[in-house]
């Protein structure tokens, strides 16, 4: 190959030669720029979801006021709040009659009056005191005794109904306790009970066990029908 020495020839490649360096360089740079998104419009689109998502602050505890406590509530004081109703029971409360002996402030009937609650009328018309046991097993305990109370009972309504002593008679005594009646003493005769026809009396005795020293005549009453439901009660004197 003949090697040119003419400077204008060598002059002429070398202008050839850079300009289709730079036609080739040229056309391979515009192939590989990546497209670009414009920088405004992605900061109007974060502007745009930020104010439709507001976010809340962090690091701070939310507060739920429906589940807040009342600060003006003050605790109950358990002496202003008011006892349950309670049954009317009948209190015992004692006076001095002329002869300086206790005696109760309850309506009573004297001894030998009938008194009346529901269909009830029942009399005491006498006392034993203290009544003597009739056998070796039913007996009073010690320091106590027996008081029988000869009672009668008429049934004053209009259908048959059953009449217990046990259940419808009390004896209350002055400071407030009760004794219930003593059963199966097997005295005679027997005590008023069982199924009553209307109109029917009944009349036997009634044991009540007492403490001694207790006088049923001013410390005592007998209340009728205190279990009754439907009925006031009533309290016959022992005098």
């Amino acid at each position: 190959m003949p090697i040119v020495s003419d400077p204008r020839t060598v002059g002429a490649a070398l202008v050839a030669a850079l300009l289709l360096s730079g036609c080739a360089g040229g056309g391979g740079g515009d192939a590989a720029a990546p497209a670009s998104v414009a920088p405004t419009a992605v900061a109007q689109q974060d502007e745009q979801g930020s104010q439709d998502s507001p976010t809340e602050p962090q690091g701070e505890d939310k507060v739920y006021p429906e589940l807040q406590l009342d600060d003006g509530l003050q605790p109950v004081d358990a002496t202003t709040v008011p006892p349950e109703s309670a049954a009317a029971t009948p209190t015992a409360t004692a006076a001095a009659d002329s002869a300086g002996s206790p005696t109760f402030s309850l309506p009573t009937v004297p001894l030998g009056t009938p008194a009346t609650s529901g269909s009830w009328e029942v009399t005491i018309h006498g006392i034993v005191d203290p009544l003597e046991p009739v056998n070796t097993i039913s007996v009073p305990e010690e320091g106590s005794r027996f008081v029988g109370l000869d009672m009668e009972v008429h049934h004053l309504g209009t259908e048959p109904r059953t009449f217990s002593a046990s259940f419808s008679t009390e004896m209350l005594l002055t400071d407030g306790t009760f004794v219930d009646v003593r059963v199966a003493t097997l005295h005679e005769p027997p005590g008023p009970g069982g199924e009553m026809k209307p109109g029917e009396r009944q009349r036997g005795t009634v044991v009540y066990e007492v403490r001694q020293g207790v006088d049923v005549t001013s410390d005592a009453v007998i209340v009728l029908g205190r279990a009754f439901a439907t009925s006031e009660p009533a309290y016959l004197a022992l005098r």
